[in-house]
Formats: structure tokens, C-alpha cells, sequence
């Protein structure tokens, strides 16, 4: 039997990728349908960046449980933390480049 612990560094896990999943198909369906978006203007941009943040919240939230509860080493946590910190914004900025969105 799982332990509380346990279980919530699962549906940490399970519920960022999910979140991650479905901004990554919303993304996917706009770019290849002919209209260019699902939903247009300020409702997607709005939904896919809070999902963008809940769901990397929950990934940070669960990467950080599991280092608090299982490594006890506070150096590994701050640099995965870091790490993962830099590598969403990386990627935020990466996708909301003029040249990269379609026109």
C-alpha cells in the first residue's frame, strides 16, 4: 500500500503532465487546422499560459516533494529547481517569439 507521500508526488506528476499534455495538444490542433486556433485571441493565450503554469507548478511541486521527502540534500533541490526554473522560461520565450508564430 502506497504511502500519503506517495501518492501525492503521483498525482503531482500525473496532473502537471497532463496539463502540459493538453496545452501541447491544444497547440498542436491550432497549428494544423486551416483557421490557425480553436479559439481566437485573448481565451486561448489566456487558458494555454495559466495551464502552462499550473501544470509546470505541479511538475516543480512534485520534483521538490520527492527531493525534500526521499534525498534530504538541499543542494540538489535549489539546482533542480533552478535548473527547471530556467528551463520553462527558456521555453516560454522560445515560443513566443515573433518569428517562430505563424502569421
Amino acid at each position: 500500500m502506497p504511502s500519503i507521500p506517495h501518492l501525492i508526488m503521483a498525482a503531482l506528476f500525473c496532473l502537471g503532465s497532463l496539463i502540459l499534455g493538453l496545452v501541447l495538444l491544444i497547440d498542436i490542433l491550432s497549428f494544423c487546422s486551416s483557421s490557425g486556433a480553436c479559439v481566437r485571441g485573448r481565451i486561448c493565450a489566456f487558458f494555454k499560459f495559466t495551464a502552462l503554469v499550473v501544470g509546470s507548478g505541479c511538475l516543480v511541486a512534485g520534483n521538490l516533494f520527492y527531493a525534500t521527502f526521499y534525498l534530504k540534500t538541499w543542494s540538489f533541490m535549489l539546482s533542480m529547481s533552478g535548473c527547471l526554473t530556467a528551463v520553462y522560461a527558456i521555453l516560454f520565450y522560445i515560443a513566443t517569439l515573433r518569428f517562430i508564430k505563424r502569421k
